[in-house]
């Protein structure tokens, strides 16, 4: 079945409505039917949400799902569930890291009331490596789901075979043996130029640090990725953050320390026009500090997109969990996309070791605020957007809703998790947790917590995907299990029986 974009039930109540939204070298040649709907444990509270088993990990370095795609030219940017096939049903796509990075797609192929999926495993064949996070959309306009993928050097394209057979695993991607590195989107791979990483060395280290002393390395990983048309032409555009690691190794008998320096920064790569390989894309810097010619984004990790000003065009939303001044921000899209032309760095607000952000009208207000986790600060917090006008150069209305003690948060979505027509926040973090936080009377004090799931043995959960998988009306969860044993590691779906308790 042709693989168009549908509306899988995810059951989410977007920002901009308040109705739930439901209905409906070359890849691995893998295929297997897999998982079921037994259950492996029965660990969280009162029985209301249950482990079952999607499979136990072939892959290693399990790194992050998702569930949700959108339509190019929604400006509301309400979230669809992913659905490949056309079942009604949502699709989770699953990364994994690793010197031979996978992507794979987890299509449902169970019966009403039973969740089955079918793996379909990509990869390159080539150099992607440590794949950190998937965006699903449809990049060159023919209505079918492709994939890009951020990893470590460049961010990966795989566009979706033109019969439309999402199983036709030779036919995703590259399919020219000639051009060995069509699936790279090459503008990703560009290195900073001398100019810019002189400036980032002296801005790091200062004077007294004679560069002739030192063998000078850089890495560069991208860490998530979202796809969105900033530019209003039609077609999606990819967003991605990318982190730099630059060692400045001693020469062979220089007696001097070695020296590391972390950055980041954020980047549009701008589709050339229904693009369907990785050539030909431009990049576009977003995060760049608007005062000194350098990175602004040390640490980038989390991403959204959203017109956050309501002036028309798609604007980013960004949290680096190193950077020494706003740790969350929003960055203006100016409406031309040039390297000549600056995107406007407005604050939203400061937490430290900031992982993840996330959309929520949190009051009701009919403006979007933005909800984040701390990691090493051990916080879900909320900043809510001021009346006048989100561009601020202070920090937004900040509430902090959930203080841990030893649970360091990662991810967090909105979800309408127990069907009252309000959102929760549900959070994954360390320890082999899962919480989700139900809003008080007023959503500036403490919400209150609930446990979904307390995993054994403990592991840190990473992103977390969601969507109605068994088809009874209500939001399950899927994540991604990382354990200190690669035997203990799994990918599960959570079923939710909350409503019917």
């Amino acid at each position: 079945m042709s693989a168009r974009i549908t509306a899988a039930s995810v059951g989410i109540v977007s920002v901009a409505a308040a109705g739930l939204l439901s209905g409906c070298a070359s890849p691995s040649e893998t295929q297997a039917i897999i998982g079921g709907a037994t259950a492996t444990s029965s660990l969280f509270s009162n029985g209301a949400f249950t482990e079952e088993l999607i499979q136990a990990r072939t892959f290693t370095d399990g790194t992050a799902v998702t569930t949700r795609t959108y339509l190019a030219g929604d400006k509301s940017r309400v979230p669809l569930g992913i659905d490949f096939n056309g079942d009604g049903r949502v699709d989770p796509v699953v990364a994994y890291g690793g010197a031979q990075a996978v992507m794979q797609i987890l299509l449902s192929d169970g019966e009403p009331g039973k969740v089955k999926f079918i793996s379909l495993t990509l990869d390159s064949k080539r150099d992607m490596q440590e794949l950190a996070d998937v965006a699903v959309g449809d990049i060159d306009g023919d209505g079918r789901l492709d994939l890009v993928g951020a990893a470590e050097g460049a961010c990966w394209y795989f566009h979706h075979p033109s019969s439309g057979d999402t199983k036709d695993l030779a036919a995703w991607g590259n399919t020219d043996p000639e051009d060995t590195l069509a699936e790279r989107i090459d503008a990703s791979n560009t290195q900073l130029t001398e100019g810019e990483l002189e400036a980032l060395i002296a801005q790091a280290i200062g004077p007294g640090v004679n560069l002739d002393d030192y063998i000078v390395t850089i890495e560069q990983l991208y860490t998530n990725v979202e796809i969105a048309d900033f530019d209003g032409d039609g077609d999606n555009d990819v967003v991605a953050s990318r982190l730099f690691q630059i060692l400045l190794t001693p020469k062979p008998e220089i007696p001097v320390p070695p020296l590391r320096i972390n950055d980041g920064d954020v980047l549009v790569f701008v589709n050339p026009g229904f693009a369907v390989n990785g050539h030909n894309w431009t990049a576009v810097s977003v995060g760049r500090h608007e005062r000194q010619s350098r990175l602004d984004r040390d640490g980038a990790t989390g991403l959204l997109v959203y017109d956050v000003d309501g002036d028309g065009d798609f604007d980013v939303i960004s949290a680096a969990r190193d950077d020494n001044n706003a740790q969350i921000a929003w960055f203006e899209n100016p409406g031309v996309l040039s390297a000549d032309v600056p995107w406007k760095q407005w604050r939203i607000g400061s937490v430290r070791d900031a992982q993840s952000v996330e959309l929520i009208d949190a009051d009701g207000d009919g403006r979007v605020d933005v909800a984040a986790t701390g990691g090493k600060q051990m916080q879900l917090v909320l900043f809510l957007q001021p009346k006048d006008s989100p561009k601020r150069t202070y920090d937004w209305d900040t509430h902090v809703l959930a203080q841990f003690e030893t649970f360091e948060p990662r991810d967090v979505k909105a979800v309408d998790i127990d069907n009252d027509g309000a959102m929760e926040l549900v959070v994954s973090g360390n320890a082999g947790t899962v919480r989700y936080f139900e809003r008080t009377a007023d959503v500036t004090r403490a919400w209150t917590p609930l446990v979904v799931a307390n995993f054994e043995p403990p592991g840190n959960v990473g992103l977390l995907g969601y969507g109605d998988f068994d088809g009874d009306g209500d939001v399950d969860l899927v994540a991604v299990i990382d354990q200190e044993l690669e035997k203990d590691e799994r990918l599960v779906w959570i079923r939710n029986d909350l409503i019917r308790r």
